[in-house]
């Protein structure tokens, strides 16, 4: 059965070759070429928050068309014409995918349903659903961070029919306003920028989720307030439980019309909710004296510079806690808490190189992990108990795809070498250490250096306290695990009179150090993936 299933496979992707365009998605295509066509200097001040309503994707894609190279603006063109008042509502389609570890293969199929509905100028809709057939349930797939993400959006169910698992997957969203002015709300996945693709606030791998989201623009500067309704966990990762939040609002100016500069805050929370933090202008570590100082806040700036026409310098830090006493002191070995990204981009307008990206990622011990709640310690690694003040949602990092006490190092190219056709290469290095091991209080049975892992020391303790007040142990453990990566991938494209068409393909190999925190478990990894489909 396992061979016929690949020759299934190989003949989809020798038929299949578009990229099936859903703008409810920060991870479609769409996105990557808005990314390109920013860098080039053809779009300015792109909205932090994503995903885009069809009215503000209006503004943008006019602007590729009226100053683009040929090439960029007739893709955008084409963008346009899909979303356009006229333009049909309804697509059906039908895609597959195998991924494999070594000779581990993983089986998803579907047929699918999309579109964006445009009733008014300043109304648009946008949904996408499909019927999931998988080998593999939500948790157990085969995912390569930076490559493969997790499965599509789905609800678990018992429905079966020989290998595969028939699971549900919708998301949808409604957007209410114009260019200068919209609110949208919807059961969707959201990124946040200026690291739209794998950034540290919030990233497009993480599951759907509730979204209302309110964003201001004006040409030099823009507001956004972003509130997502969470899954929440506890300690262990496991269950489900609702009222769990995120708020967010930032501020973006250009003060240099090269330069881009954002400050933002958040707050993560559950178990009630705050009609405080919805307060637009507001600080929320203000509103914590109030509303209680168990719930998470944390702080962050970003910027862009485009040093020249093609290339940017991006720039991310987004702080939780650190010892601002020791600091002026002048005393550096002490406490940091917070993720922080620092790259380029590169897009040039001449082919066959469409992109070239560099990023270095670093998390520091404990980030966005959070005692499960104030001083009640007797809740703590409590199966059933939910984890509200972590940055999880449905028991993954929100955030970057990365645990606490962890870096990453990625290098990635795209090439245009015919129309419809693009080839990508791909490196990484990633490194991740336990920041629990071996500090005295913290049992390794509850502290695994997880997001789940809280830092403190365990209830049982004398006076439970923080392990990492005066120090931030970033990958100084002894056992470290490393992986190395090498990839390459390939789409294609092949658009016709009764739908488009488009095939995948992407290969990983990895070597790794010490995997899953193992000493000496040292082995080389080979990860494929074909797909392809089809959507009219």
């Amino acid at each position: 059965m396992r061979k016929s299933f690949i020759v299934l496979a190989l003949f989809g992707f020798v038929l299949a070759s578009s990229w099936t365009q859903s703008i409810i998605d920060p991870n479609d295509g769409i996105y990557r070429d808005l990314d390109r066509w920013a860098i080039r200097g053809y779009i300015a001040m792109l909205p932090p928050v994503r995903p885009y309503p069809a009215q503000v994707l209006d503004e943008l894609l006019g602007r590729v068309v009226a100053g683009g190279d040929a090439v960029s603006a007739e893709k955008a063109r084409s963008y346009l014409k899909a979303i356009a008042r006229n333009a049909r509502p309804i697509h059906v389609g039908g895609r597959g995918l195998i991924r494999a570890l070594e000779d581990d293969l993983t089986i998803e199929g579907a047929p699918t349903l999309d579109g964006t509905i445009r009733v008014d100028p300043k109304l648009s809709a946008s949904y996408a659903g499909s019927l999931e057939a998988v080998t593999r349930l939500p948790g157990s797939e085969i995912a390569v961070p930076g490559v493969w993400a997790a499965q599509p959006d789905l609800i678990k169910d018992q429905a079966k029919v020989g290998p595969f698992y028939l699971l549900q997957n919708w998301t949808s969203n409604l957007a209410v306003g114009d260019t200068s002015l919209y609110f949208q709300a919807g059961l969707n996945r959201t990124s946040f920028g200026p690291f739209f693709d794998n950034g540290v606030v919030v990233g497009p791998q993480a599951g759907r989720a509730g979204h209302f989201s309110a964003v201001y623009r004006r040409e030099a500067w823009s507001v956004s307030v972003l509130l997502l309704e969470l899954a929440a966990s506890d300690d262990f990762g496991q269950n489900q439980f609702p009222n769990k939040h995120l708020i967010l609002h930032t501020i973006d100016f250009s003060p240099l019309s090269n330069l881009e500069v954002g400050i933002f805050e958040s707050v993560m929370y559950g178990g009630r909710f705050e009609v405080q933090y919805l307060a637009p202008f507001n600080m929320y570590f203000a509103s914590q004296a109030l509303t209680g100082f168990e719930d998470n806040s944390l702080l962050g700036v970003h910027a862009k510079w485009t040093a020249a026409p093609g290339l940017q310098l991006l720039g991310q830090f987004y702080l939780d806690d650190m010892s601002f006493n020791d600091i002026v002191r002048l005393n550096l070995d002490t406490k940091y808490k917070f993720a922080s990204e620092l790259g380029l981009h590169w897009s040039p307008v001449s082919l066959p190189l469409v992109d070239f990206s560099a990023d270095y990622t670093a998390i520091m011990p404990y980030m966005y992990s959070h005692v499960t709640g104030g001083d009640r310690q007797e809740n703590r690694y409590e199966e059933g108990v939910p984890n509200y003040f972590n940055y999880s949602h449905l028991g993954r990092n929100l955030g970057a795809a990365l645990e606490p006490n962890s870096d990453r190092l990625s290098l990635r190219s795209s090439f245009m070498v015919a129309k419809g056709v693009e080839v990508g290469a791909n490196a990484a290095l990633f490194r991740h250490g336990n920041a629990s091991e071996g500090v005295a209080g913290l049992d390794p049975a509850r502290h695994d250096g997880t997001i789940f892992d809280d830092g403190y020391t365990d209830p049982d303790s004398a006076e439970p306290k923080y392990s990492s007040n005066y120090e931030t142990r970033f990958l100084t453990q002894s056992v470290i695990e490393t992986k190395l990566q090498a990839g390459a991938s390939l789409r294609i494209e092949l658009p016709s009179s009764f739908g488009s068409f488009y095939g995948t393909a992407t290969y990983t190999l990895e070597y790794g150090w010490n995997r899953a925190l193992v000493r000496n478990n040292d082995s080389f990894l080979n990860y494929w993936s074909l797909g392809g489909g089809w959507r009219w």
